[in-house]
């Protein structure tokens, strides 16, 4: 027996009673001496240790036989008997004196159908060997083994925003929990990555996480991590996942319905990005529309060639997006959403442009900077904007009548004319001068507009706005693909009373107008 065995020993006695009044005092359930009788068997049928345990009682005592794992059989340690103790609450300790050593059982309930046992080898000094300690777990041989009920009680991740191949590794971070009432004993058990998108689209990664921190108690939990972005197997984009603990049932659970985690989203980006979340009317866009970008485009301010190795993602679950790779300069960010339909903008589409300066960005703010979109107006007259406009300008009478459908949440609206030279004029295409800027509630308003001189235009900006936001402006598709923010227009010196289009010219539209409408009472 080593000096630290002797000591043990001969305050075994002493600190029993310590022990047993702190479990008198914290226990939360105190057993009767009868619960403890039975045949005990191990949960690990592949344990090299005990393997059995049988208590019974004789007069006012506990009597204790103890099997080991042997070949052929098992070995039998023989019977030992130890007073009941008058305040039971949920263990007692016997000990068995062999030739190497003692052999101390501290026997605890952990409920009516669960033993555990505490084995302290405590090793004579002529032995020499270390003294060793073993837990085990048994259930009542007879009876229905309880099942453990294992669930992801919590995910979380170290960085919402994660530069690839960056030192120190991060991390996604879980916890598993047993719900019980049966417990994991030895058996290792995986846990997968499950129902994953990236950037959207499916993702699969085939590695997983061992859970090797066992046994695992009713009510006791362990934390694991599962390192990302880190090698090529998690490439830049914008992430969604879940875990699945035990995905492939190799422990028997009392439920299998609640081994999925709840979703977590990350980032994975390269050095230099912006990336946050796309929001209209302070909420993510999901809430509002399925559509993912259908365009995105970076211009550089400064005197750089603009960028064409930078990357895109967007998450449409969560309504996150990421540019990865920019160029450390000022940048003009350009973003739509278009309608299903390959040449439509409306309904239901919104859009944006931004200036940034990347160079005055910090890490955080770069990697949390939401950008909140405007949804498209749609006109309706003298242009519905539904439709892609053709190369040439309108051209419409001194007093056209513009129309608009109303935006949910307005409260009121801007209408703004601008004059503007055409591409052609000598001075070069450009800003001229402001000529109309109001705000109205109503959903229409007359253009009191005269002609311009020759190679100048006008431009038209509607916009809506709720009582702390933005929410729409002015959007057309032309035919080449190309995208404007105003509604392009010219204005004739007259119109005569059959140009009932008020596009400056008398043809088929107006009587095709005139046709459609001839004989209609109103009254």
């Amino acid at each position: 027996m080593t000096i630290g065995g002797r000591m043990r020993l001969a305050v075994w006695g002493v600190w029993g009673l310590i022990f047993l009044f702190l479990a008198m005092s914290i226990s939360a359930h105190a057993y009767t001496s009868a619960e403890f009788v039975g045949n005990w068997v191990n949960l690990d049928a592949g344990t090299g240790g005990i393997t059995r345990v049988e208590i019974g009682i004789f007069k006012t005592s506990f009597t204790v036989q103890t099997w080991e794992a042997c070949v052929p059989k098992d070995c039998d340690w023989g019977t030992v008997t130890v007073p009941i103790p008058i305040k039971l609450v949920d263990s007692f300790g016997v000990s068995y004196t062999e030739s190497f050593g003692t052999r101390i059982l501290t026997l605890r309930l952990l409920s009516e159908e669960l033993l555990k046992v505490h084995l302290l080898t405590d090793y004579t000094p002529e032995d020499g060997r270390r003294d060793t300690e073993a837990d085990y777990y048994f259930s009542r041989s007879g009876s229905e083994v309880p099942l453990p009920d294992l669930t992801i009680t919590a995910i979380w991740v170290d960085k919402p925003l994660i530069v690839y191949q960056a030192s120190p590794t991060s991390f996604v971070r879980f916890t598993v929990k047993n719900l019980g009432p049966g417990m994991v004993v030895a058996q290792p058990f995986p846990v997968k990555v499950v129902n994953a998108t990236r950037s959207g689209e499916e993702f699969v990664w085939t590695g997983f996480v061992q859970i090797t921190d066992l046994p695992l108690l009713p009510g006791q939990s362990t934390e694991a991590k599962l390192a990302v972005g880190h090698s090529a197997a998690w490439p830049e984009g914008c992430y969604t996942l879940q875990l699945k603990v035990d995905p492939d049932g190799l422990i028997d659970e009392a439920s299998e319905r609640n081994n999925v985690s709840s979703k977590i989203s990350f980032d994975v980006a390269q050095e230099q990005y912006l990336a946050g979340t796309i929001r209209y009317n302070d909420k993510p866009l999901p809430d509002y529309t399925t559509l993912t970008p259908s365009e995105t485009y970076v211009m550089d301010l400064g005197p750089n060639d603009d960028p064409t190795d930078y990357s895109f993602y967007y998450n449409p679950q969560t309504g996150h997006y990421l540019f990865s790779e920019l160029p450390d300069s000022k940048l003009r960010f350009f973003i739509y959403f278009r309608d299903s339909h390959p040449t439509g903008l409306l309904p239901g589409d919104y859009w944006r442009w931004i200036d940034l300066d990347m160079t005055t960005l910090t890490e955080e703010e770069a990697g949390s900077y939401d950008l909140h979109l405007f949804a498209v107006t749609h006109l309706l007259t003298p242009w519905d904007n539904r439709q892609l406009h053709g190369p040439d300008l309108h051209t419409h009478c001194p007093r056209t009548e513009i129309t608009w459908e109303p935006v949910d949440g307005a409260v009121e609206y801007l209408v703004a004319v601008y004059s503007w030279r055409d591409e052609e004029h000598p001075d070069g295409g450009g800003y001229v001068d402001q000529v109309v800027f109001t705000r109205i509630q109503e959903t229409s308003y007359v253009l009191d507009l005269p002609p311009l001189p020759d190679l100048m235009h006008y431009e038209l900006l509607v916009g809506a706005f709720s009582a702390t936001n933005n929410l729409s402006y002015y959007g057309q598709v032309y035919q080449d693909g190309s995208s404007r923010s105003t509604y392009e227009f010219k204005v004739c010196p007259s119109c005569v009373r059959a140009d009932v289009s008020q596009d400056c010219r008398v043809n088929m539209l107006d009587l095709a107008i005139l046709a459609e409408e001839w004989l209609m009472d109103t009254r």
